[in-house]
């Protein structure tokens, strides 16, 4: 269930942010905002028309033409502003095909640094938490020779018997 809350927050975002409205359509949101037409909260019904209403014009040539009942709900329940362009396609020519480019390399390489990121981390896990490996069915057998090998893999510092016998010492 999604809150009125997030909603408003998801419509503050996209409101006069193309990034995240596209983003949004990119993300095949479109339907699932227009799920929360059928809702009869009239809050949540006023959000998901405000946040359709940002994407509206992001959407395909197709999606609009079949949505025409869409904008005219959203024309007839939502405040418009004095220069509002809402329900104007955008088409990507001259410059706009270039910030769409830059736009699509930007993400491209978020996601390239936070695969880099993620495999940085990974191969230091690895270097403090070596896997361990599976014991075979004769050590899981012989107690004590299964316990001397965990304890083999264990790398103590080499003053830890001393510091161990001192310690037993005083107790």
């Amino acid at each position: 269930a999604i809150s009125v809350a997030t909603l408003k927050l998801l419509q503050k975002l996209t409101k006069r942010s193309p990034l995240h409205a596209r983003t949004i359509v990119k993300l095949r949101g479109l339907g699932l905002l227009q799920g929360f037409l059928s809702i009869e909260e009239p809050t949540v019904q006023k959000y998901g028309l405000k946040i359709l209403k940002s994407c509206f014009r992001h959407g395909s040539d197709y999606w609009r033409e079949s949505n025409m009942q869409l904008m005219t709900r959203i024309y007839l329940e939502i405040r418009m502003d004095l220069i509002d362009n809402w329900c104007t396609p955008v088409s990507f020519e001259g410059r706009r095909n270039e910030a769409k480019a830059l736009e699509d390399q930007w993400r491209a390489d978020q996601l390239a640094a936070l695969g880099r990121r993620r495999s940085a981390a990974q191969g230091r896990a690895a270097k403090c938490f070596p896997p361990t490996s599976v014991p075979t069915a004769e050590e899981i057998e012989d107690e004590e020779k299964y316990i001397k090998r965990l304890f083999a893999e264990v790398k103590l510092p080499e003053d830890f018997e001393d510091n161990v016998k001192a310690y037993l010492e005083i107790q």
